[in-house]
This record gives structure tokens, sequence and C-alpha cells, in this order.
């Protein structure tokens, strides 16, 4: 649209040029028409300088005006560039030399204003961005107005910052030239790359972690309060056979036998309840398979006191659980064995003496149960006959202080429960026990009180019966001296035939009777021995 301003200073020439043109011959023709031509021709000459010099005042008034408006818009201009919040230059588009600044461009790269209109764009960038600055510059040539975006800028200092640029097309000083504002976005790019760097690290710790739980040998899983599974690794996926997308939203409970998965229920139930982690052994419905299940609740971030999920971590343990049940078998087995023998076997710590297993023998032995044995360590030496404690003492601390494995025999009395003496052999081992770095006493102890009796029964027989035999024997013998006195008085002989006779036969009696009777022994000795 035409610019009406342009054509004031002409209009007014127009204007005047015509009513003086008029008003003036008019005038002349009026008030001078009798006079000479010469006159006229005078006259006609004052009209037009006349003329030239009131249009020529009049243009000066105009002309001045108009140049008052334009240096009053271009100090207007300065003012409103120079106050600007914003950095703003100008550039010769051909020469890309900075031709003009504001303050706040000043501010930002560290110039000043001089220093700045003696510089081009370029310097005002890092060397290897210059490349993609002619780009910029190619690209933004025919365009008025242009973004280019984030690029990089640098300080008198060197420093390197982020700026979003925009460029409008303009003349300056009859100059093509580009108007640039440069806004400095340095803290939000450096905000925006280290949030990236962050988002870029937490991935990676995400793939990282995701990798350490898919490459875990645990079960993961992850579970709504009623046990819907929301994530699972894949250990456990590998573990149950199926895919991921059969077992998400499928509640676990269902994959254990019915009676598990009730007492797997009441667990979270009792540990919630007391704010513990939750341990629970599960049996798989379809695999038979044992899991350790360790639950721990997984807190809301916004109400610590509302659970969000259960996360659970498994590990097969089948084999274990086959293995403790054998074990199991086999010390029961074990046990029956050691109850169905007449020794009493136990074992104890060598440095404190505290009981550690005992048999059922000992209520034959000692008359004390297995149990009156753990609740009382010191019932074992209170039941040793007094003359023996010393000497037991001393040999029980003798081998837990020699500290290596060896063994002991040892022969003492106790005071049975039912108040009768009780003699007892005692077979000791010190061995260690690697699994709690300590030394165990284990000893087997027998009941030998009928062998020392018949012990004693077969020396009494020994002591009466010898005494008899030596009587008999010097009998026979006086005899036989006599013969060898009186060899040739044949009164005396028949007697004495008979009498030796007669202590001969007393004499094989006494030997059966000390054979059946030590026979007798030895079967008693059969009967009672443990």
């Amino acid at each position: 649209m035409m610019n009406l301003r342009n054509w004031v200073i002409p209009a007014t020439y127009a204007v005047i040029g015509v009513f003086w043109i008029y008003f003036s011959d008019n005038f002349i023709y009026n008030f001078f028409a009798e006079e000479s031509a010469e006159f006229m021709q005078a006259v006609q000459s004052i009209k037009g300088i006349s003329y030239v010099l009131v249009t020529s005042v009049v243009l000066y008034f105009f002309i001045h005006k108009h140049n008052q408006v334009i240096k009053t818009s271009e100090k207007e201009y300065q003012q409103l560039f120079d106050k600007l919040p914003v950095p703003l230059f100008l550039y010769d588009a051909q020469t890309l030399k900075i031709l003009h600044v504001n303050k706040v461009a000043t501010e930002q790269y560290g110039y000043s204003a001089q220093e700045l209109k003696k510089m081009t764009i370029t310097q005002i960038r890092p060397p290897e961005d210059i490349n993609l600055l002619h780009k910029l510059i190619d690209n933004d040539a025919p365009k008025r107005v242009s973004k280019d975006g984030e690029v990089r800028h640098k300080r008198k200092s060197g420093e390197v910052f982020y700026v979003k640029v925009h460029s409008f097309a303009t003349t300056f000083k009859e100059k093509q030239a580009r108007l640039v504002l440069a806004i400095d976005i340095n803290e939000k790019v450096l905000a925006q790359n280290e949030l990236k760097e962050r988002n870029l690290e937490i991935t990676q710790r995400k793939n990282y972690l995701r990798s350490l739980i898919d490459s875990s040998s645990n079960f993961l899983v992850r579970t709504s309060m009623d046990g819907r599974c929301t994530f699972i690794n894949q250990a456990f996926l590998q573990f149950i056979g199926e895919p991921e997308e059969s077992i998400i939203n499928q509640n676990i409970f269902e994959l254990m036998n019915e009676a598990q998965a009730v007492l797997c229920k009441k667990s979270i139930r009792d540990g919630l309840h007391g704010g513990q982690k939750i341990i629970s052994t599960s049996l798989l419905l379809n695999k038979t398979r044992w899991i350790d299940w360790e639950i721990a609740p997984i807190l809301n971030e916004s109400n610590e006191r509302h659970i969000k999920e259960l996360q659970w971590v498994g590990r097969d343990v089948t084999e274990k659980h086959e293995y403790l049940q054998s074990l199991k078998e086999y010390k029961e087995k074990l046990q029956e064995i050691l109850n169905s023998v007449n020794d009493l076997i136990c074992s104890v710590w060598s440095d404190d003496f505290s009981i550690i297993y005992v048999n059922e023998a000992s209520r034959g032995i000692c008359g004390y149960s297995p149990q009156d044995f753990y609740e009382n360590s010191d019932l074992f030496f209170s039941v040793i006959a007094p003359e023996y404690k010393e000497r037991v003492a001393n040999v029980f601390w003798q081998l837990n202080y020699s500290a290596i494995e060896t063994s002991i025999n040892i022969e003492f009395a106790v005071i049975h429960r039912d108040g009768t003496r009780r003699q007892l052999l005692t077979r000791a081992q010190l061995k260690r026990n690697h699994e709690h770095n300590r030394f165990q006493i284990i000893a087997t102890i027998t009941d030998i009180t009928a062998l020392k009796d018949a012990e004693k029964r077969l020396t009494d027989i020994a002591h009466e019966q010898s005494h008899r035999v030596r009587n008999s024997v010097s009998s026979i013998l006086a005899v036989f001296e006599l013969f060898e006195a009186e060899k040739n008085n044949a009164i005396l002989e028949e007697p004495m035939l008979v009498y030796v006779h007669d202590e001969l036969t007393r004499l094989d009696k006494t030997i059966t009777d000390i054979v059946k009777r030590t026979e007798n022994l030895q079967q008693y000795g059969k009967l009672n021995k443990p």
C-alpha cells in the first residue's frame, strides 16, 4: 500500500505552485494591463523569483520537520535497540562484519561495543563451528526471518556457551544486513544435557539391573497384594516353562498346591502384621518342586503406610529339601538304633561339658532321661560315686587340654537314681567339630556291674575251692610219704589205699564243683552283660 506521507512535500509544492501561478497572473493583468511589455517582463521575473523564495522557505520548513522526525525515530530506535533486555547485533550480510550491538550483547560476550564492531560474526563462534555457520548463512540468505535454533557462541574469555538465534533481514546505512537476536540458553541446554545424561545413565542402569535380574539364578517376582503377577524374571519363566504373557496377571498362588497356598498366605498375613520379611516354603503344583520364598512389602512412595506390591525372591531348594528329608529319616533310624542299644552314648562340648546328645540308655544306666541331662549339664558329674569324682574330672580335663584327637578308657561307679551302685566302663574320644570349630567328647558308657559281680564271685569260689583242693592234696601226699616210710608193712597197706581212694574221690568232686560253678557264673555274666 502506498505511503501517503511520502507525497506530503510534492503535493504541497504543487498546490502552492498552481495557486501562485493562477492568482499572480490575474493580479498582474488586473493592475498592470496598461503597462509596457518591458515592465510586464520585469514583473514576471520578480514573480518567479518570489515563488522560488517562498517555496524554498516552505520546503525548508517541511524538510527540516521531516529530518527532525527521522532523527527522533532514529534516536528512539537506538534507545529501543540499546535498552532491549536481550542481546542484539547487526552484521553485514556480505562481509559478516558486525555493524552495531546493544549493551546486553556486550555484557553477554564480554567485549566492548567498539571491539565487537571491529570483528566478524565468525569470531564469536568456536573454530569447529565455522563451517556450520556458513551453511546457516547460506540457508538464511533468501529468508527475511530465520531461526537457526540452538548454536554455540564464544565469549571473550574463551568460554563456549549455547544461544538460541533468530535473525531478520534488514538494511543498515544502505547496506544489506541481518539483525540477530542471540538469547543465552546455556544453563537450560546444560541442564537438558545433564538430564539426558542422567536419563541415559538411568536407562543403562535399568538395562544393567534387568540383565542382572535376568541372569540371576534366583527367582524374582512382583505381585499385587492379592498375588497377581506384575513382573517375572527369566529364571522363573524358564523354571516353570511358560512364556511371560501367560504368567503376567496370573495369580502366583495358583502355581502352588492348595495346602501350600493357604500356608503361604497365612505367612504373608502374619509377616505383614509383624512388620517383618516373610519366609515361606512352597511346593509348586505342576512341577512338585520346593521353593524357598523371601517376601518383602514394597511401600507406596507417596504414602509409606500403604503397601503397593509384594516382592518375592525365591530359590529352588528341592534337592536341599529332599536331602534334609533323607537326613531326617536317617537321623530317625540312627536314633532308633542308638536308643535300642544298652550302652549309654553321649556327646559333650569339651570346653564347658555342656550336653550335645544323650541316648535313651541313660534311663537304665543312671535312672535319668536324656531331657534331664539336657536341662542340667552338671547332672553327669553329680551321679558319679564320690571316690571317683576327682579322678574322672582330671581324666576329662586332661583329655580336653590335649587339644588333639585322642581316646581314653576309664572305669568308675555311679549312683543310680534308685540308690543302687553301678560300675561303668567309659570309652571316650576327643574330636574336632569343624562346623563350630570346637572340640567335643564322644563317649560310649557300658554298665559292667554284672561282670564285676561275676569276677568277685569267681574270686571267692577260687579261694574257697583252692583251700579244699589243698587239703585233699596234702592228705594224699602224707599217705604217699607214709608208704615210703613203711614199704614192708602189709598191715597198713590196705587202709592206706582206701584212704587215698576217698581223698581222690573228694578231689574229683571238688574239681567238678569248681567247673560247674564257673559255668554258672559265665552264664550269669552273659545274661547280664549290656
